[in-house]
């Protein structure tokens, strides 16, 4: 079986897609244990200075909240190589998509922000609609929020992304 590769892309690659990246993973693995090795799954920011850990914030609400550890998360940028090897781009805002599709035009086929992908609604330009809120410096409850708001999205997006794997025969 051909494994797809997942990008999520937030700005600093602190809070945000490592957050969407490990609950993707929590939920992948407790919902649809067969497809668990059916995705590769990573995350990068646009403005991430590499190496650097998740927020303290966003390692206390996802050990409280979803007893998920990213303690160990470090930060990379988004790179042309990681633009080319993943199947499909999931941003975390509109901006976010719009920056990629201008840097990497040959890849918009697959570019989404999260919320795009996962309510299939289609749209272009900035749409503060489509944004998961940033929580940083915004203290623990907007970081709850935030992990509350990629929860949803991440179950609907992966109930998705199963229904197409299975559409195409594995």
């Amino acid at each position: 079986m051909r494994k797809v590769r997942v990008l999520f892309v937030c700005s600093g690659n602190t809070c945000r897609s490592p957050m969407a990246a490990a609950l993707f993973r929590k939920y992948l693995e407790q919902k649809f244990p067969d497809y668990k090795d059916a995705f590769v799954v990573d995350s990068a920011g646009l403005y991430a200075l590499d190496g650097s850990p998740a927020t303290k914030e966003a390692i206390e609400i996802m050990a409280l909240c979803e007893q998920t550890d990213l303690t160990e998360h470090r930060s990379k940028s988004v790179q042309q190589g990681l633009i080319e090897e993943s199947d499909l781009i999931l941003a975390m805002t509109a901006i976010h998509r719009d920056e990629l599709i201008e840097k990497y035009p040959w890849a918009a086929d697959k570019i989404f922000t999260l919320k795009e992908f996962a309510l299939d609604e289609n749209s272009t330009g900035a749409d503060p609609d489509l944004d998961v809120m940033d929580p940083f410096g915004l203290g623990l409850d907007a970081y709850e929020e935030a992990c509350t708001e990629l929860k949803q999205l991440i179950e609907v997006a992966l109930e998705r992304l199963v229904e197409l794997c299975e559409e195409q025969g594995g």
